[in-house]
């Protein structure tokens, strides 16, 4: 009976290959974006990205699903059922458990070097606003004269 479901499953995974895939090229579009400052490009990435992973989410609902079908007199938690254990009573979804692991790696490194270069674009952007809302301080003064503290915070200094 659950030799039945592992055709369905096979094709599900394919799909979540496929589409994790996809996340993967994405992510280095996504990069390529954030090195060049291309804003326009990474709204368009985050766009689809969030529809990949509606899609990616909807898979895996969908393994879990037919998993269930099959398992519930076998198993108190399909939820629970992971792939690497599937792949241990039934050999044939081995590959596909090393590609979608492969895949999933990949695209968590990618998106760990996604984040740092966020983080770094976000330093750089409070860098340069603190220096544009720093206190009218002047850099020369007369010597020995007494400073006042009437330094304000301005956005843009109007001086030339």
């Amino acid at each position: 009976m659950i030799t039945e479901m592992i055709p369905e499953l096979n094709e599900i995974l394919c799909r979540q290959v496929e589409r994790y895939c996809e996340l993967k090229i994405l992510a280095e579009n996504k990069q390529r974006a954030l090195i060049n400052n291309d804003i326009a490009t990474l709204a368009e990435c985050v766009a689809q990205e969030e529809q990949f992973i509606l899609e990616a989410g909807a898979l895996e609902r969908e393994r879990i699903s037919c998993v269930k079908r099959y398992i519930d007199s076998h198993s108190e938690n399909p939820e629970g059922l992971t792939l690497a254990e599937l792949t241990q009573q039934y050999p044939e979804l081995v590959e596909l458990h090393q590609e979608l692991k492969s895949v999933l790696e990949e695209l968590q490194i990618m998106h760990e070097s996604n984040k740092m270069l966020l983080n770094q674009a976000l330093k750089l952007m409070n860098y340069t606003m603190s220096l544009f809302t720093q206190p009218d301080d002047h850099i020369y003064g007369r010597p020995g004269a007494k400073e006042r503290n009437t330094a304000k915070l301005k956005l843009v200094d109007k001086k030339i």
